[in-house]
């Protein structure tokens, strides 16, 4: 029996000269009990049509369809406060970047009991609705002390947070749960978990779930049927396992799925792995850069020496305890390679290279630059949340420079830069990216996800940084716009003359870009060779 029926949606926007239509004629079912896979490229739809059942899309968005039925009520011809009533208690979402859905000011208490009291879910004391808080994220895998209840956002790490997403879900016990690319900047091991808690979810309580993903095998694995959209459309439906049809069938299937096994059979090989998604002792990146022009005798931009950093951890009394995250790491970074770090979620990537860029500052040891590398510039994993929304992008790029020159002028290297020059510089700078000039007067809202990280780069570059730091830059991105952004940072450090730290849980895209690789693992790091 279908638990949410939809038929012909359409999604458009209104655009110089008329109107364009983003999502056209979409029709599909989810039954009970399901899950639904959904997959296509960055930009294809998918996000899109499943804001719209619930109707979450900002207003410029027009939505029109022949029906959207959710057991058995009609969503299409709902007010907004009906709708209000069925969205976070019938339907819930989970999206792909937690920092952007949580709070920063609440606590993660606070926040998972929140919808709870939006939709009035009543308790017989506030014992039994902390109880209900600990149970939901008890069941998205996480231990619900009193330690994690009173934590902020900033202190958990991705998969922690993704996890806290999933117990705001799961605590009204939804009908529909729509994950729309949850496990993308996981590693391996914190994906496969959060694969079982839904698959476990779907067994216990009987919830329909649409998973959304570029990843292919992922999807196929999890998913009982799997759609596919290209450029707005519906290109297949019900061509699933729960039809006694094999997954691959359809052409349009088996293509993509062929093409993500041969890519993966290439990047064991060029990694010296087994399929199970774990480097090997060997530590093996593509062959054909193990041995860099110069070898150690190239210059040393930077080295870590003997870094560690705690965080301060502040008991229910207020006792403050320190919880080590990095111990005694030591590293080096030559002129011109790019340096790759992996490592679990948790592990301390991200840490290590915030104290690297001075974002915060390392307890103990020393970072030490050399002359024309001291402002390491950042390219974070979700441009949404780390570019000024508000800015156009040619005014994003214009304050970059401005910024440059400030940090110029305390070492003092006074430069001036007229508006005439940085307008120059400006489009430029878009034109190394591969983007166009108009793209200078549009909102980073208003462009694609693989011209958003475009746009980041093009950011952390303009100033000409002698070392730019890259924080899992394509894990956001379908595997085709990813091919195109590593393509782009070769092509960028030779013509920059930068040198990279490249910071990812995917061994495969760390085997072709990276020249060295660094693996953290419990606070400390191993350093595999050349």
């Amino acid at each position: 029996m279908d638990l949410l029926n939809v038929k012909k949606m359409n999604i458009s926007v209104d655009v110089p000269g008329g109107e364009k239509r983003l999502v056209k004629d979409v029709s599909f079912d989810v039954k009970k009990g399901e899950i639904l896979g959904l997959v296509g490229a960055s930009g294809s739809g998918k996000s899109l049509t499943s804001m719209a059942i619930a109707h979450i899309l900002r207003k410029e968005y027009k939505i029109s369809s022949e029906g959207v039925e959710f057991d058995g009520k009609r969503l299409d011809l709902m007010s907004e406060k009906e709708l209000c009533d069925i969205r976070g208690k019938e339907i819930a979402y989970v999206f792909q970047e937690p920092m952007t859905s949580l709070n920063p000011l609440l606590r993660i208490g606070r926040q998972v009991e929140e919808p709870l009291n939006i939709h009035k879910i009543g308790f017989k004391s506030k014992e039994d609705k902390k109880a209900a808080v600990k149970e939901a994220l008890k069941e998205a895998g996480l231990e619900p002390t009193d330690r994690l209840l009173k934590a902020y956002p900033h202190q958990l790490s991705g998969g922690q947070r993704q996890r806290v997403m999933i117990a705001m879900a799961f605590i009204c016990d939804p009908k529909l749960l729509v994950a729309d690319e949850i496990t993308t900047a996981l590693d391996v091991d914190t994906t496969n978990i959060i694969a079982e808690l839904l698959m476990e979810r779907r067994k216990l309580h009987g919830t329909s779930i649409i998973f959304i993903s570029h990843d292919t095998k992922l999807v196929e694995r999890v998913s009982d049927r799997i759609l596919h959209m290209k450029n707005g459309e519906m290109l297949e439906n019900r061509a699933g396992v729960s039809e006694g049809t094999a997954v691959g069938n359809s052409p349009v299937k088996k293509q993509e799925v062929g093409k993500n096994r041969e890519k993966t059979a290439e990047g064991e090989a060029a990694e010296g792995r087994s399929g199970d998604g774990n480097v090997s002792e060997g530590g093996d990146i593509d062959p054909s850069r193990r041995d860099m022009p110069g070898g150690n005798d190239r210059k040393v931009i930077l080295e870590v020496k003997d870094l560690s950093f705690a965080y301060e951890d502040r008991g229910i009394l207020g006792k403050v305890t320190l919880k080590p995250v990095l111990k005694d790491v030591n590293l080096k970074l030559y002129e011109g390679e790019t340096l790759g770090i992996v490592g679990k979620s948790g592990s301390g990537k991200s840490t290590l290279v915030k104290t690297i860029c001075g974002l915060q500052k390392q307890s103990e040891g020393s970072v030490i630059y050399a002359e024309g590398s001291e402002d390491p510039q950042m390219v974070f994993q979700d441009p949404y949340s780390s570019l000024n929304p508000a800015r156009s992008v040619g005014r994003i790029l214009y304050e970059a420079i401005l910024m440059g020159e400030r940090r110029a002028a305390k070492r003092g290297n006074r430069r001036k830069v007229t508006k005439t020059l940085a307008r120059q510089v400006v489009l430029d700078m878009l034109k190394s990216v591969d983007l166009k000039s108009e793209i200078a007067y549009r909102k980073i809202s208003e462009l694609s996800g693989g011209e958003r990280q475009r746009v980041a780069i093009a950011t952390a570059l303009i100033a000409r940084p002698g070392i730019v730091i890259l924080d899992e830059p394509v894990s956001a991105i379908d595997a085709n716009v990813q091919e195109q952004i590593l393509a782009l940072l070769r092509k960028l450090k030779s013509s920059f003359g930068c040198s990279y730290i490249f910071i990812s849980h995917d061994p495969e895209v760390i085997a072709k870009i990276c020249d060295r690789v660094l693996v953290i693992e419990n606070g400390g790091i191993k350093e595999k060779e050349r």
